[in-house]
């Protein structure tokens, strides 16, 4: 990764070099959970030595991370303030965001923009966001990108088109969409409609892999969750009978769904 930072030196800034190491040494390993840290330790980091609007996205959520542990620092009493440092790393971050957008609208525009790329460029755009605590603004990149992946996945599904990217891109937004589905408030007008567990992984073959089983109860977990969201949401005395016949027939549903997949999962279990 030091290789990754070198061959950029020579065409950036001081400033934007220094908000890229700090991406790789403190945000990086921050946002990446147990399963993400491949794709924002190596991934996105090799990504932008190649696609400038991904380089500025980057930036722009380094510079904002940065800004955010500063003011911590000052509030526990690490370190003084420093209004002018304070001041540089958030105008590094606006103008790194406003790039990235103006970039990516550019390539969209003239159709030499790579699909996958611009969703890593919206995860980056989402989690600049929310770091700032513009949940509203999040919470619509979110929403808007939720549907490119959905429909990225599903041509992939039909093209068998596969790369370890992509399959990240996709599972990093299963782990974005807790927050979406944390903020949605279902209706008592009409009949419940709850996400669906997959076909391909739901019938009653054993995973391939553990890695596939994990895909699996990432999958499952967010569907019970969503469910867990709603139902609390829901609970009340007048609920109508309708509506508790729904969520009884899908809390059984959910059940017998990890039932299966704790019975699909086991082979990969025992050869680990």
């Amino acid at each position: 990764m030091i290789n990754s930072i070198t061959q950029i030196e020579s065409l950036a800034p001081a400033q934007e070099v220094r908000a890229l190491e700090y991406f790789i040494r403190k945000t990086a390993p921050a946002l990446g959970g147990f399963f993400d840290v491949y794709f924002w330790t190596v991934q996105v980091p090799q990504l932008s030595q190649n696609d400038a609007a991904v380089r500025f996205a980057l930036i722009a959520v380094a510079s904002v991370h940065e800004q955010m542990e500063t003011i911590r620092n000052i509030l526990i009493g690490r370190t003084r303030a420093d209004k002018d440092a304070i001041g540089a790393k958030q105008l590094l971050g606006f103008n790194q965001y406003n790039s990235a957008v103006g970039r990516i609208a550019a390539q969209i525009c003239s159709g030499t923009r790579p699909v996958e790329v611009t969703l890593a460029c919206c995860i980056l755009f989402i989690c600049f966001d929310f770091l700032r605590g513009n949940f509203t603004t999040a919470l619509l990149h979110l929403r808007s990108s939720l549907r490119i992946a959905k429909a990225l996945q599903e041509y992939a599904i039909t093209t068998s088109m596969h790369s370890i990217f992509k399959e990240n891109i996709f599972r990093t937004f299963e782990h974005l969409s807790f927050q979406l589905t944390a903020t949605h408030k279902p209706s008592l007008g009409s009949k419940l409609d709850f996400p669906s567990w997959e076909a391909q992984q739901a019938d009653d073959r054993e995973f391939l892999d553990l890695s596939s089983a994990n895909r699996s109860l990432d999958s499952l977990s967010r569907v019970i969750f969503t469910f867990a969201m709603r139902s609390g949401q829901l609970h009340q005395p007048s609920l109508p009978s309708e509506i508790r016949a729904d969520l009884e027939e899908e809390r059984r549903r959910l059940l017998n769904a990890l039932l299966l997949w704790d019975l699909n999962s086991r082979p990969s279990l025992l050869e680990t």
